[in-house]
């Protein structure tokens, strides 16, 4: 049975890299990323580890240096490669919850691969938090892309108002929906051809607790939103956000 390879994401990978390729020595200075190798994992001299930035990946074989050499992670690059986002390219709308709920889902978006995630103020939402709270979100984000393997890391977009989005001028290839119940079945939307153009940008919107309004509904409509509905029961938005992301995942990617 092949051991477990863990991938950690470090910031400084992109400097340490410039010019290296396959079976060359990679020399890395991250004082964070030594301790977990060496304090944390506690891995050994010729262990396998996943280094990324969100723009690169890099499996490196670990040398001895690596627990001789406080803050030094060096070892063999064994493949390097860029970061390729899952398709289809997913933008997620989505209703601010309270904290925990809403840390919830950005964890979920990161794991499932969504490319931009943007906080989204409806009538039912609660918004009052959210700047405070917004610099954890990229360390979630980050630590779910080490757990999932998906080395896209989110950006993490301004909060929005849901009327702004009446505004947003359509990019290529773009379809929008929106989960709410009584609404077309998903089923409807993964038999539609529209849906598996290979360059489909899918902007998918989930609402708060509690539901949309029948007029932001109609405003979502009137923005080219298609409304869809996930399951015969009422789902919480962060188990909406799971059933929803991981159906698209499941039967409209291509990665």
């Amino acid at each position: 049975m092949s051991s477990h390879i863990f991938a950690l994401h470090t910031s400084t990978l992109h400097e340490s890299l410039s010019q290296k390729s396959q079976g060359q020595e990679l020399v890395l200075y991250d004082m964070p990323c030594w301790q977990r190798i060496t304090k944390v994992l506690r891995l050994d001299q010729g262990q396998v580890i996943i280094l990324f930035d969100g723009n690169h990946i890099v499996q490196l074989k670990l040398s001895a240096t690596t627990f001789t050499q406080k803050n030094m992670v060096v070892g063999i690059i064994e493949s390097v490669r860029r970061v390729q986002p899952l398709t289809p390219r997913i933008t997620l709308y989505a209703a601010i919850l309270k904290k925990n709920a809403f840390e919830n889902v950005i964890y979920t978006a990161a794991q499932m691969g969504v490319q931009t995630i943007v906080p989204l103020i409806t009538a039912r939402t609660q918004q009052e938090w959210i700047e405070a709270i917004a610099p954890r979100f990229e360390a979630m984000m980050v630590a779910a892309c080490e757990q999932s393997k998906q080395y896209a890391i989110p950006h993490l977009a301004e909060p929005m108002h849901l009327r702004d989005l009446m505004s947003l001028e359509r990019v290529e290839n773009e379809r929008r929906i929106f989960f709410e119940a009584d609404q077309q079945p998903l089923s409807s939307l993964v038999s539609d051809p529209l849906y598996h153009n290979e360059s489909l940008s899918l902007s998918c919107l989930i609402g708060p607790e509690g539901g949309l309004t029948s007029s932001e509904q109609e405003d979502l409509r009137l923005a080219g939103f298609e409304g869809y509905c996930l399951t015969p029961s009422i789902l919480r938005a962060i188990d909406a956000t799971i059933v929803a992301l991981g159906a698209i995942r499941s039967l409209l990617g291509r990665r």
